[in-house]
């Protein structure tokens, strides 16, 4: 094998010995010890040693050259003797300051992090495995050409134009938001707009929102759009909304002795930001705490939606003596009203803090977006807005629709049509899932090609049931992965046909005709939006059990959002040969699965030694993470701990879950790994397939499994697992924006009382 610059993962100081002893005896060069890793370019013969000796390893992205040999890296040529990477003199100086491209030699540790500090080099925003965006001067363009971990400094190049609406010559002009990279481009785009007299109606640390006439408006779209400082420049959005059968499939009543669970959300409240509520509804008086409407935006609802929606969540079944109640019916809501007038378009203003700050310092800790907007999967700045207040709120969960543009193309389901912000990294993505409903009503014998005939009548959607059993993926429900390869939707709950209040104003298409309800306070809609706030009660409902049964009285959105996937049941026969080949487990369908809470809190069917074990952990603890300390730092790089599975256990399953600095990808990379009594290592999501490529794994090779450096959420599930002790590590890998809180959560038969 050609030598590749690898990781090799460590618990202790022997052994860190080990590995730098099969290191030394093998000649291996480049070998760099850090805090739980120790790395180097190791030949076949040590690489085989490495393995046989059981250790977890990772590879750099860039393979090393042997002496003399040429490699075709990323485009260039490079050329190099004795395992070093000579750099490429560019013949390009871009202008006094721009964009660049800093594409380095692999993770960063604490000496080249701090060696960027002191150059004032800030990496804006992540575009590949090691590569990130930064703006340079020509004195640090000099300098960081002279660090030995920067493998190449390229002028970032725009990528292919996005088209937006153009203004109609004689018409009323159109808004446009124009997002820039750093605060202070803020006032190179103001300068910009001014020598078009174009004044912003808006403007925030990072974006600006302006009306443009038809008068030179191509001509300024244009200059901005190649604006070093301007990362996008889009259309005004407005957001549309995504139109109790659902609570026995998501666990929530104990079938044994047909009972509810003890928990309903007691003193949660849960933020509902939609087209605002009817206060009038005698199952939602006793459940709203406070409501209120941004401006422009309505608080009375004369859509329907957000009355369904929050019904969904907290409806207290008053007017049907409680065959009809909410998911978390003893929460509280705070309702923002968003929507224009009686139309199904949701406000957006520019800045995102208007309709989430209210809620959050209201006390709303989990916050349900039951809308979105067409975007094919893209980060867009709408996924960057939700991301940035997720890390700078990490105790808040943000609950959003994967959207309803689910359609179907040569025979399949087509991917890539999550919405925005659905999107986004740090929120969890729902999608919806057909319901087992068994009311006798003549919908719940239509296939999708009866239902929506026009948008369904390929197969599979034209054979597949709308709301009858067996439950699945529902046909209306948006696919992932995103733009960046991530997996979208996180989970799926009951969506279809899903009877809730009803507000006494409402448009005429909301709701489905034909449907048994139980009187007419009550209406049946289906879509993504009614599956969110079902995810959102069960958040509550979460989030209630760990105040009250292990005093974990402020838990993150991280810990809430592992405990939400760990609940969730996976079909693995869903779907194609081929396509089941593609994704494996996690897909991009269902996500983890379907959300079924009889996994996670105790009831009198669970296995009686079943434990919910967790670890949480913020960015600002001082046991967060950061990639690449060196040995006796305090701040470490990874933390080990390991667990007693018991005789007879079922299931073990491990999340890692962390929520990330804003950027396109992962820029913060933690890792999760499993390790059995026999030594047997799994990574998390090791049955997930997409995206896997890595230059120790040929295809032929399953010695080593790759590691996921593409989402913010990792797995491991192990069925019937060997009683034993478990090894379990959580790796800071690449850090650049540290340090790096998480929430490690573990399920199973043990007798640990902590992890």
């Amino acid at each position: 094998m050609n030598p590749t610059r690898i990781g090799v993962y460590v618990n202790n100081d022997k052994e860190r010995n080990v590995v730098k002893d099969i290191f030394k005896r093998n000649n291996v060069m480049d070998v760099h010890v850090y805090d739980g890793i120790v790395t180097g370019s190791p030949n076949k013969d040590a690489f085989n040693e490495i393995i046989k000796s059981g250790f977890m390893v990772d590879s750099s992205s860039l393979q090393l050259k042997t002496p003399g040999a040429f490699t075709k890296i990323y485009g260039k040529i490079f050329s190099g003797a004795s395992y070093t990477i000579d750099k490429v003199l560019e013949k390009i100086r871009g202008p006094k300051t721009t964009l660049y491209i800093l594409h380095l030699a692999g993770p960063l540790n604490s000496i080249q992090r701090k060696q960027l500090d002191d150059l004032k080099v800030y990496l804006v925003d992540v575009s590949g495995r090691n590569e990130y965006k930064t703006f340079l001067t020509v004195d640090q363009y000099s300098a960081i050409r002279a660090l030995s971990f920067v493998f190449s400094v390229e002028v970032a190049k725009k990528t292919s134009k996005k088209k937006v609406p153009q203004v109609v010559p004689g018409g009323r002009g159109l808004k446009y938001d124009i997002s820039v990279y750093r605060e202070e481009d803020v006032s190179k785009v103001t300068d910009m707009l001014a020598s078009y007299q174009v004044v912003p109606l808006e403007t925030t640390k990072t974006a600006l929102r302006v009306l443009m006439r038809a008068e030179s408006s191509t001509e300024l779209l244009d200059k901005l759009y190649h604006m070093p400082e301007v990362r996008t420049v889009e259309e005004c959005k407005y957001a549309s909304v995504f139109c109790n059968s659902g609570r026995a499939q998501m666990g929530l009543v104990d079938k044994l002795n047909n009972s509810e669970f003890q928990w309903t959300g007691e003193g949660q409240i849960v933020g509902v930001l939609d087209t605002g509520i009817d206060d009038t509804h005698a199952d939602l008086v006793p459940a709203i705490a406070v409501k209120i409407a941004i401006p422009g935006g309505s608080i009375v609802d004369q859509n329907g939606h957000g009355t369904h929606v929050a019904g969904i969540i907290a409806g207290r079944g008053i007017k049907s003596k409680k065959k009809t109640i909410g998911v978390a019916m003893g929460s509280k809501l705070f309702v923002v009203g968003m929507s224009e007038g009686n139309t199904s378009r949701i406000i957006l203003p520019l800045d995102y803090k208007k309709f989430l700050d209210p809620p959050t310092q209201g006390g709303a800790k989990i916050l349900n977006m039951s809308w979105g907007y067409e975007s094919r999967g893209e980060y867009d700045e709408g996924c960057i807005k939700v991301d940035e207040y997720a890390w700078q709120n990490p105790e808040v969960l943000l609950v959003v629709a994967v959207g309803n543009s689910g359609s179907c193309a040569n025979n399949n389901y087509e991917y890539r049509t999550v919405n925005s912000p659905a999107s986004a990294k740090n929120v969890i993505t729902v999608g919806a899932s057909t319901v087992e409903c068994d009311r006798q009503c003549p919908n719940n014998k239509f296939t999708w090609d009866q239902m929506l005939p026009s948008k369904f009548s390929m197969l599979p959607a034209s054979r597949e049931n709308v709301c009858a059993p067996p439950v699945k993926p529902a046909a209306l429900s948006s696919r992932g992965p995103t733009q960046a390869g991530c997996i979208k939707p996180d989970v799926l709950a009951p969506g279809t046909c899903i009877e809730s209040t009803k507000s006494v104003i409402h448009l005429p298409d909301i709701f489905i005709d034909g449907c048994v309800v139980n009187n007419d306070s009550y209406a049946a809609a289906s879509g993504s939006s009614m599956a969110t706030p079902c995810v959102s009660g069960c958040a509550a409902i979460l989030r209630e059990f760990l105040q009250k049964k292990y005093d974990c009285f402020n838990p993150s959105a991280a810990l809430l959002k592992a405990m939400l996937i760990l609940s969730a049941s996976f079909d693995n026969t869903y779907g194609n040969a081929a396509r089941r080949k593609l994704t494996g487990y996690p897909d991009f369908d269902q996500g983890f699965g379907h959300i079924n809470l009889r996994s996670v809190l105790p009831h009198s069917g669970a296995p009686t030694k079943r434990r919910l074990l967790f670890r949480d952990i913020l960015s600002k603890s001082p046991d967060a993470l950061a990639s690449r300390m060196i040995p006796g730092d305090q701040i470490k790089s990874f933390y080990v701990t390991s667990v007693n599975i018991l005789p007879g256990c079922r299931e073990l399953k491990v999340a890692l879950v962390w929520t990330d600095y804003p950027g396109t990808s992962v820029m913060n990379n933690l890792q999760l790994d499993v390790r059995t009594p026999n030594g047997m290592g799994y990574p998390g999501n090791y049955q997930h397939r997409y995206l896997k490529n890595d230059p120790l794994t040929p295809e032929n090779d399953e010695k080593v499994i790759p590691f996921d450096k593409v989402n913010c959420v990792e797995t491991v599930v192990l069925i019937n697992p060997k009683p034993g002790v478990y090894g379990l590590r959580v790796t800071a890998q690449n850090t650049p924006k540290p340090n790096q809180g998480y929430a490690l959560v573990v399920i199973g038969e043990t007798d640990n009382t902590r992890v």
